[in-house]
């Protein structure tokens, strides 16, 4: 058994206390399986589906991994039930892929589809068989999906993909675009929460603001609100199955950060910042759970990570990345908990700043909160009935901080950190006390002296245009072949990447917002994209004068062209103390 073991047995009371309630009954399957599928080879998506694996297939009480697959075997006949092992033989399925919009008539215009490698792709339509969907008649209770846009707004994809579900407890996917990264942390964290004893709801949701970009935006969609209190069979209840029906819900959560700042005019050399090294051990551990009421419970030292829990009445768990000293927090008897989300409103917005202010002003080493430089942020959930909001509530007020450093050698320029590990993020329940936190971005510094000269941003654009993520720092899980940008609105700033991912200097990078199209059909716009300013890829270097001239050619032979659109960029207010 596993060190973990001891963390899960933390919460088993909680576990069998669940199991208790009216309505809730552990899954009729206990073969507890999980199957994982990606139709790409790249590293992105094969990252993070190994991450996924390496995971479950370490998890305790009888679970394990049936099948995966990458490539040309992961294909749409999964899904659609026609091969053997499929979606449905398993209790849990993760898929990584791309997404992309297709004609569906079945459901009445274009869609969002799953994309697979040989040209093929599954419509929302063909998840459905004479009239009901086809997951989770056997054995499926979980769907993950992580795709660009599946669950969509604008065009209702996500209606239609919810009609998939026929015993199918939840369908887990993005409402926005998502990223990848080769190192799969957004899978990794996925799966250990899972095995820390959250919830679906809550261990997607926190991988979320663990790896994903400014803006992105998950879903989550349940027949039955009690079905977003689903664990693991054996770390937490399983809620029944309920029919498919005429009403169903929806939770989304955005990983969100504040507006990057605007660097005008653009730097032609930035700072070179090294991450210092930090000492993270019981002591630095204990010191952050005391912040948040933990402390004299023991620390449990599992990996690449420290964990400290306590049990009844809060169930709360803080985590600490021994490489970057980063921490989590989250009290899962509260945050993205239905039973106490829904059962009142959430802490008011307004008043959301101040709490968070005084918090951190009481407790000085959960440090580098950037003033003036912040947004409050609110998760909603939606009751559909017959395919129109019933009532939508608010819920898991949060105030996001930015992080900001100075970019010139005269400290005169703050320019903003992006990336999930500058992401300071605190959730207040309904009295204004912390129910979960994300926060200590890495120490860095500067020597004084050294400037790294910087691409402009025409040639880091036209570099993207040729090279695509190959000189980006994560990957869009969508499927394109051509892009546009406003280029007069992109920004300088640094990239700080998810805790877990080793990381020797901040990475200096264009921010871009990107329209990515197919076939000349848009399908995916304004979304963040964070291109090298100089040669950090280990295989596309940043393009030289002779190099952006025999590229610019090389665009007008092929007739490419920069769509300027004039969009302006919201600004906050500057930072007071840009230091970080």
């Amino acid at each position: 058994m596993r060190t973990i073991s001891r963390l899960c047995q933390t919460f088993l009371v909680m576990t069998l206390a669940l199991g208790s309630l009216p309505g809730i009954s552990f899954a009729d399957d206990n073969d507890r399986t999980a199957s994982a599928c990606t139709p790409e080879t790249d590293k992105y998506r094969n990252g993070e589906i190994n991450a996924f694996v390496n995971e479950m297939e370490d998890a305790d009480y009888g679970w394990y991994v049936e099948w995966n697959c990458t490539g040309s075997s992961c294909s749409e006949y999964k899904y659609n039930e026609e091969d053997e092992p499929n979606v449905d033989t398993s209790d849990l399925h993760y898929h990584c892929g791309h997404g992309g919009k297709k004609q569906d008539d079945g459901c009445g215009g274009e869609r969002t589809a799953m994309i697979f490698s040989d040209d093929s792709y599954m419509l929302p339509s063909e998840a459905r068989l004479n009239g009901y969907g086809i997951w989770g008649d056997t054995d499926l209770e979980w769907m993950a999906i992580k795709t660009c846009e599946l669950l969509d707004d604008e065009d209702e994809s996500y209606v239609c993909w919810r009609d998939s579900m026929n015993g199918l407890h939840l369908l887990l996917s993005f409402e926005t675009n998502s990223q990848s990264s080769s190192g799969g942390y957004f899978s990794r964290t996925f799966a250990q929460k899972l095995k820390d004893s959250a919830t679906l709801t809550q261990a997607w949701f926190d991988a979320t603001d663990a790896s994903q970009e400014s803006g992105t935006v998950c879903r989550v969609i349940a027949e039955d609100t009690e079905q977003f209190e689903d664990h693991l069979d054996g770390y937490g209840s399983v809620s029944n199955d309920h029919p498919h029906d005429s009403d169903w819900y929806c939770w989304d959560h955005e990983a969100g950060s504040p507006p990057y700042l605007v660097v005008d005019p653009p730097l032609t050399e930035m700072r070179e910042y090294k991450v210092a090294s930090r000492t993270v051990d019981y002591s630095y551990v204990g010191t952050i759970a005391s912040a948040f009421g933990l402390g004299s419970e023991p620390i449990i030292d599992d990996g690449d990570r420290f964990l400290i829990a306590t049990g009844a009445p809060d169930y709360s768990q803080v985590e600490v990345d021994k490489s970057s000293g980063i921490y989590s927090y989250i009290c899962t008897s509260k945050l993205w908990d239905q039973t106490y989300e829904l059962s009142g409103p959430p802490y008011s917005p307004s008043l959301a700043y101040q709490a968070a202010e005084a918090f951190y002003t009481s407790n000085p080493f959960l440090y580098r909160v950037t003033q003036n430089a912040y947004e409050v942020m609110v998760d909603s959930v939606t009751k559909v009935v017959n395919g129109a909001i019933n009532w939508q509530q608010t819920a898991a007020t949060a105030v996001v901080y930015t992080r900001a450093v100075f970019g010139d050698a005269g400290g005169q320029v703050p320019v903003s950190v992006a990336g999930p590990g500058a992401r300071t993020k605190l959730y207040l329940d309904r009295n204004g006390t912390p129910m979960g936190a994300r926060g200590n971005w890495r120490a860095v510094w500067w020597d004084g002296s050294t400037m790294v000269p910087v691409a402009d941003k025409l040639t880091a654009w036209n570099s993207f245009v040729v090279h695509g993520s190959n000189v980006t720092v994560s990957s869009i899980d969508v499927e394109y072949d051509s892009v546009s940008t406003d280029v007069g609105t992109a920004t300088q700033g640094y990239y700080e990447l998810a805790a877990g991912t080793a990381q020797a200097k901040l990475i200096p990078v264009w921010i871009f917002k990107v329209d990515y199209y197919e076939d000349g059909d848009l399908v995916l716009d304004d979304a963040y994209t964070f291109v090298y300013m100089v040669t950090y890829s280990p295989s596309i270097p940043m393009l030289t004068r002779w190099g952006m001239i025999v590229l610019m050619l090389m665009l007008l032979a092929a007739g490419m062209a920069i769509l300027v659109r004039g969009r302006g960029l919201v600004v906050e207010d500057r930072p007071r103390d840009a230091r970080g």
